[in-house]
């Protein structure tokens, strides 16, 4: 090892936003030991050359050869060299699989392929492939997946490009997702399902926001406010100003929590009114909804005539899109629908620790286990 080895150190730490206190945390040392590997004044310990290599994404061997330029270690950057683009299409596949082969899922080769070489897309496909299979076999997290479908979109023709678009279709739901398969049908001419996917694609936003937003952090009086615009934008779905089928869950669900927060902060009265209202949604609604009844999502201009199916998965209720294609995965996009646990007996059976000794909470817990058949 030389000094050219300190100088490679700091640039890739360097080049990955990192600090010398940051890297000296990944490799169990200190800073000042960083410090002096990149000044030249020490050297670290061999078995410490691995851990080194793989924090940056290279190979000891790359680490060691103090005659190989910096700059190769980043592919990104080499390939705008002036070395790079003088190498015939050949050489420049030969680099390729080669850097490919030795960094098994890494995400740069395909990149690179997919935005920066020009070469015929038939030259790029087989290295493409090969990319893509290491990339899904060592991490396939989405944003791998989505990374995939990107690169792929560069070298394939629509039916090979359909293929990896459904085997890497979204466990959940995903934006960057939802764009390609509403792109696809748009590139081969299928213009129905374009504008079908764009009403899944609507549908599946609002699941997401409805889900996953919170505003309230934890501060009741905050949280009595979103509620009540949760079950407003719930209510603005439907044609008649009540919640479509589909989205009774959340719906049920805002009232329970609206609720909740009303008694915490005091407000009983209202507290109990909302607290009907959920109750009264359950048994004249949601719990007559049975697997295979087709359930409304909505506005026909937000969702014109998608709908959702209702399905039973051993002892989980799903709703999936009625209408399928079966150019990609049937079932893709699943939410749960809530059962009676999650909307009624799970929060009432939490608010009976606060409000078991009031009389009128008593009555809504005996009208419930009737409906439910559930003791609280």
């Amino acid at each position: 090892m030389t000094n050219n080895f300190g100088a490679k150190i700091k640039y890739l730490r360097q080049n990955q936003g990192l600090t010398q206190e940051q890297l000296a945390g990944q490799l169990g040392v200190t800073a000042q030991a960083i410090s002096k590997w990149e000044n030249g004044s020490n050297m670290p310990d061999i078995t410490l050359l691995t851990d080194i290599a793989d924090c940056f994404g290279v190979t000891v061997d790359d680490l060691l050869r103090s005659n190989k330029p910096v700059s190769v270690f980043r592919l990104d950057e080499y390939v705008m060299t002036d070395e790079f683009k003088e190498m015939s299409d050949e050489e420049k596949l030969d680099y390729l699989w080669a850097f490919q082969r030795k960094h098994q899922g890494a995400t740069i080769v395909a990149i690179v392929l997919a935005t920066q070489v020009k070469m015929p897309k038939e030259k790029k496909l087989p290295l493409m492939s090969y990319a893509c299979e290491s990339i899904l076999s060592h991490n396939d997290n989405q944003g791998r997946r989505n990374t995939v479908i990107f690169c792929m979109s560069h070298v394939c023709d629509d039916e090979e490009f359909n293929r990896w678009l459904k085997r890497c279709s979204p466990r959940r739901y995903d934006e960057t997702q939802n764009e390609w398969f509403e792109q696809m049908m748009q590139n081969i001419g299928d213009i129905d399902a374009c504008r079908t996917q764009r009403y899944k694609n609507n549908a599946l936003i609002f699941n997401h926001f409805f889900q996953k937003a919170t505003r309230g952090y934890g501060i009741p009086e905050v949280e009595v406010e979103w509620y009540r615009e949760k079950i407003k934008l719930i209510e603005f779905l439907g044609e008649d100003g009540e919640a479509p089928d589909a989205w009774l869950g959340v719906y049920i669900s805002a009232y329970m929590s609206l609720s909740s927060n009303l008694f915490i902060i005091g407000k009983k009265k209202e507290g109990f009114d909302m607290l009907d209202r959920a109750i009264d949604l359950y048994e004249t609604r949601f719990s007559k909804i049975k697997p295979g009844d087709i359930l409304s999502l909505g506005k026909k201009a937000l969702f014109g005539n998608v709908t959702k199916t209702l399905k039973k998965d051993g002892d989980v209720y799903l709703s999936i899109f009625t209408q399928q294609d079966e150019r990609f995965s049937s079932d893709y996009y699943p939410w749960m629908v809530m059962s009676k646990e999650n909307l009624i007996i799970e929060p009432l059976d939490h608010l009976s620790l606060e409000m078991k000794e009031d009389e009128e909470f008593k009555k809504r817990l005996e009208r419930v286990k009737k409906l439910t058949g559930e003791q609280i």
